[in-house]
Parts: C-alpha cells; structure tokens; sequence
C-alpha cells in the first residue's frame, strides 16, 4: 500500500510555510489560527521529509506508520486476551490476528488515502490511534498485569496517552 503514497496538498503546503517561516514561526501561527493542536501541527511540519527536500520520505514514513500501526494492534490483543481475559494468546496469535485486521480495515476504509497515503493524513489519524492502542494495552497490564510491574506499565502508559490526545477528533472520541 505504500508504494502508492504520494506527498499531498498539506504536505507542500506545511513544507513550503516552515521553510519560509521557521519551525517556530510557522507552529506558532498554526497554533493560533489553525486548529490550535500543537503537537500535531509540530508533527506535521518538522517531521515531514518534504520539509527537507525528501519527497520519497513519505513511503518510508507510510510503511513505517503502518508497520507500527500493525505492531500497536498486535500489542493491544496480546494485553486484552493473555492479561485482561487470562485466555492463551501468544505474540504469533496476536501478530496473525492483527495482520487479519489491519488487512480489513484498510479494505473497508472509507478513505484510506487520508491515514495512509499521504505524511500529513498518516500523522493525523494514525499515530493517536497507535497511541491509543498502545494506552489502553498498558493500561490493561497496570489494572491486572502481574503486581510487580503495575506501576512501570501505569508510567509508561502515559507516552502514549499523550500521542493519543493530541491528534485528530476522530481519536478523541475513541479514547
């Protein structure tokens, strides 16, 4: 899927205004007149390999997302079905089952050109939802994870929280 990803409007547009503005200058505006998610918004300026000239930076972007989209998934139903229901599931069951699913979501999406197919459509829609998946995994694991490592699974469940929360709507009513 990501051999066909190409860099878009926001893109070039986000590109063009940090190479004109600075990184600081053009989040500062975005911030307040755009939609005020700042990190986001940083995510999609600075990180973008279209910024620095880099215009097939965005396949390897793509591929890497969905790879970790793919791994977040996997993350995500080992901690539901082996912590949470106590059932049998290893990490090859939940690579499988992901892979199944994530095969199923990018066929039934309505669009998947906006969270796949292009830097600033990837950043927007899929790293909250690896975040969120990565969250409520963690968070699985410090409410029924083994005692010992509760609290470091409650800690560490906060990087992704944070990813979750700054990006898109559409995540938001997720988490």
């Amino acid at each position: 899927l990501t051999a066909f990803n190409q860099p878009f409007f926001d893109d070039f547009r986000n590109a063009y205004w940090t190479r004109d503005h600075g990184i600081w200058g053009v989040q500062s505006w975005l911030f307040q007149t755009w939609t005020g998610r700042f990190t986001s918004t940083f995510f999609m300026s600075v990180f973008n390999p279209v910024t620095y000239g880099w215009l097939g930076g965005v396949k390897v972007v793509a591929a890497v997302l969905l790879v970790a989209l793919w791994a977040s998934i996997a993350h995500f139903l080992r901690a539901l079905f082996h912590t949470a229901l106590q059932a049998s599931c290893s990490w090859a069951m939940s690579g499988w089952t992901a892979t199944l699913l994530l095969a199923l979501f990018c066929n039934a999406a309505p669009a998947p050109f906006s969270f796949l197919y292009w830097f600033c459509g990837a950043v927007a829609y899929q790293l909250p939802l690896i975040g969120l998946l990565n969250f409520v995994a963690l968070a699985i694991r410090a409410g029924w994870g083994p005692a010992q490592g509760q609290w470091r699974s409650a800690g560490l469940a906060c990087g992704p929280l944070v990813l979750a929360l700054v990006g898109n709507e559409l995540t938001l009513v997720q988490a």
